[in-house]
């Protein structure tokens, strides 16, 4: 079992094209798409890193009773992915870990939507595209069911009892980019396009979320499954960090 990995470690992803097939509620369509080089976060934001966040800012993110349930008991170690969260507070995030950083702050709210620099040095969500390519392995694919396998009790937590919560990132193997947890631990948000802007809570637009979680069947964990939520929906939802490539 690999050593479990901090969620700030980012590795650079070459860009390039790839051409797959989604299924979207038992319809399928093929995706052909074109990515710049980025980086990305080998794991998802862990609650340790989530609770520095809420301590430096003094956000209010109830940990019982949030929302949908008590993150303490369905992300109940610190190494474990944060959960429950909304798209304004993973701006949120992640304009508060650039300005730390002293880069340049992605996210801009602007009325109903949220707009992306997409210049921007600092820290952000990688695009669906961007998730896509990555989860699949980008230049190095192997064309596998899941993350890095074709067997999905070797890189995903899947089908488990709700109140067993999630596991520590990284305790499953990598896929080929030593990329964890992109099969099954907890479902990501991820942003559209580059240029488009992210419709808040308010909204009933869908937007995609990737990757299964721990409760969610075998179905959702592969690669080609298209989930599409509302975006004021949260839950079983966190988020990898993405940046522009240096």
């Amino acid at each position: 079992m690999p050593a479990v990995l901090s969620a700030q470690t980012f590795i650079d992803v070459d860009g390039g094209g790839m051409t797959y097939t989604m299924i979207t509620e038992g319809e399928e369509s093929i995706h052909d798409i074109w990515v710049e080089n980025f980086q990305l976060a080998t794991t998802e934001v862990t609650v340790a890193q989530w609770q520095k966040f809420i301590t430096d800012t003094g956000l209010d993110f109830p940990w019982e009773k949030h929302y949908f349930g008590d993150i303490s008991e369905l992300s109940p170690e610190n190494n474990c992915p944060i959960q429950l969260v909304r798209i304004e507070e993973v701006v949120f995030y992640c304009n508060w870990k650039s300005r730390r950083e002293g880069l340049e702050l992605v996210y801009e709210r602007t009325g109903s939507r949220i707009e992306r620099n997409i210049n921007a040095d600092g820290y952000r969500l990688p695009t669906t595209a961007e998730w896509d390519f990555a989860a699949r392995g980008g230049r190095m694919s192997r064309g596998y069911i899941f993350a890095g396998s074709n067997n999905p009790d070797e890189v995903a937590w899947y089908s488990l009892p709700f109140d067993e919560g999630t596991k520590p990132v990284g305790t499953k193997a990598p896929n080929e980019l030593g990329l964890y947890d992109m099969s099954g631990n907890i479902r990501e948000w991820t942003w559209p396009e580059a240029g488009i802007p992210y419709p808040t809570k308010g909204s009933d637009e869908k937007l995609n979320l990737r990757g299964g979680s721990w409760t969610t069947t075998l179905e959702h964990s592969r690669l080609d499954f298209n989930r599409v939520t509302r975006v004021s929906q949260w839950a079983c939802n966190g988020f990898r960090l993405a940046r522009n490539a240096e």
